[in-house]
């Protein structure tokens, strides 16, 4: 567990969304959604959590449409992979003390991803751009 919630959380820390247009978003999170599905697949990972994301210059509804996309993305781009849905999620953060997003510990993240019995947990922060151009992820 400890190793996926470390590789999984190094995939997202480094996404970067333009909040102008909300095609350009979903083609963003398309593609990050896609680049997970290959990390995930490759690492055998069949179960996941996705945490809100971090996004203090945003608004929580945009971190919370960015798990909704995902949550779906993902469960239809990855064959039998168990996604857990966000009220579970969120649930198994308050039962944990956990009250903040994005940059939580990974030993905070590893308990996490054991009390909602999954292999891997992706969080991370989303930031503001300038240009509605698609900036970087999954370690690239």
């Amino acid at each position: 567990m400890a190793k996926n919630v470390i590789r999984i959380l190094g995939i997202l820390l480094g996404c970067m969304f333009c909040c102008t247009l909300a095609s350009g978003q979903d083609k963003e999170i398309a593609e990050i959604a896609s680049r997970l599905s290959s990390k995930i697949q490759s690492g055998g990972i069949r179960s996941i959590a996705v945490l809100g994301f971090s996004d203090a210059p945003l608004t929580d509804d945009f971190s919370n449409y960015v798990v909704k996309r995902l949550n779906l993305l993902l469960a239809g781009q990855v064959r039998d992979l168990r996604v857990i849905n966000r009220t579970q999620v969120e649930s198994a953060m308050r039962d944990a003390g956990i009250r903040t997003m994005g940059d939580i510990p990974p030993a905070t993240l590893e308990g996490l991803g054991k009390r909602l019995g999954v292999t891997a947990v992706v969080t991370g922060v989303l930031h503001r751009l300038q240009r509605s151009r698609f900036a970087g992820c999954c370690g690239d």
